[in-house]
């Protein structure tokens, strides 16, 4: 699929603009009633979004603003149905979700839309939550504590008993954006659509068409025309995290405290060398001889007298050990056998006596058993 290329998602042009980011109360407006008109047709045609966010609201320099990332959008009916509540960013996500609610319906994306108002009007995110308990901890400091009276049934929300807060915290959240008007945008009427935009009962939340018609959009200043809004250099969530974390590390002189720095080595007089590992021979093996041995060598190496027996050899092979090597023999060693070597009297190959022995050799039967 080919779309149409977007300058800006609104993530982006907040990070990359920083301290001049700031929209007035007109631009604000059409910024708000173009997110509630794109919801309103989603919602008419019964489609969740399940992921309004910043950084998925498009936007051009000819000042139109879209809805991006259906990735998460689901068609949803009037019928009760189960979804899942693993859906939207987690500051943007609204406090039935993170109380485990798997039944709801448009009014999580108008949740979302509140913050991404709120985030409008004073600058930043008003819910930054690190997880989902501090996620709720930041809700219900701002809108206060669920009680039956404010949010119905709230009880019987899956994680409700988990996740109840200990003391009851009254809603100060006009007072909240009130001490945080910097640019002058937070009029009555935005604290009355905010308000009801940011209800905890779902079911008494506003709805996308009813925001449209409530009195922000009717008061002075009215919503700005698309062609009345700013341009700025084209910026997106992940080009200016990028450009920030570049800026950072390139005015720093100092190494990055995640980088790990060599350590230097420890004055004084150098240390004693250990023992050379063992490599295998402790000198070049010697050349193969021409006979047919075994080994591949006419005879051990200088080196065997002085090998150290392994800890853990026998006697008998320590004393081989310090005995030295074995006797050569030319049977087997080095040269050929005679020509009556299967006949001599010392090949103890069928069963006969060995050389110079003074006992008795008898076979033992084939039937008896192996000694252990």
């Amino acid at each position: 699929m080919v779309f149409e290329y977007m300058d800006h998602d609104l993530t982006g042009l907040m990070i990359n603009e920083g301290k001049n980011w700031k929209p007035s109360p007109a631009h604000i407006k059409c910024y708000l009633k173009q997110l509630l008109e794109g919801l309103h047709y989603c919602h008419s045609n019964n489609v969740l979004h399940r992921d309004i966010k910043g950084s998925n609201l498009l936007m051009n320099n000819r000042g139109e603003l879209k809805l991006a990332d259906f990735g998460l959008a689901r068609p949803y009916t009037e019928q009760v149905a189960n979804y899942t509540n693993r859906v939207i960013t987690l500051w943007y996500r609204p406090p039935e979700l993170l109380l485990g609610a798997v039944q709801y319906g448009p009014a999580i994306d108008v949740w979302s839309a509140g913050c991404i108002f709120a985030e409008l009007l004073v600058g930043r995110a008003i819910f930054p939550g690190r997880n989902e308990v501090d996620q709720l901890e930041l809700i219900f400091k701002l809108c206060g504590t669920p009680t039956e009276t404010n949010w119905e049934d709230v009880d019987k929300l899956p994680w409700w008993h988990m996740f109840k807060p200990p003391k009851e915290q009254k809603r100060c959240l006009a007072e909240s954006l009130i001490k945080n008007n910097i640019s002058g945008a937070v009029t009555k009427e935005a604290l009355d659509l905010l308000d009801r935009m940011l209800t905890l009962d779902p079911k008494k939340r506003i709805t996308a068409a009813e925001a449209l018609d409530a009195d922000y959009f009717w008061t002075d200043p009215e919503p700005a025309k698309l062609s009345q809004l700013p341009q700025y250099p084209s910026s997106h969530e992940y080009q200016a995290k990028k450009r920030r974390q570049a800026g950072t590390s390139g005015s720093s002189s100092e190494p990055n405290k995640r980088q790990k720095v060599a350590p230097t080595a420890p004055s004084g007089p150098p240390l004693p060398s250990g023992p050379p590992a063992r490599s295998g021979y402790s000198q070049p093996p010697p050349p193969p001889s021409s006979g047919g041995n075994r080994g591949g060598y006419s005879q051990r190496s200088s080196s065997y007298q002085d090998r150290a027996p392994p800890p853990n050899a026998p006697q008998g092979r320590q004393d081989n050990y310090r005995a030295g090597p074995p006797p050569q023999d030319n049977n087997y060693r080095g040269q050929a056998p005679p020509d009556n070597y299967r006949n001599r009297p010392s090949d103890n190959r069928g069963g006969g006596p060995p050389p110079n022995s003074s006992r008795g050799y008898t076979r033992p039967p084939s039937n008896s058993a192996r000694p252990p």
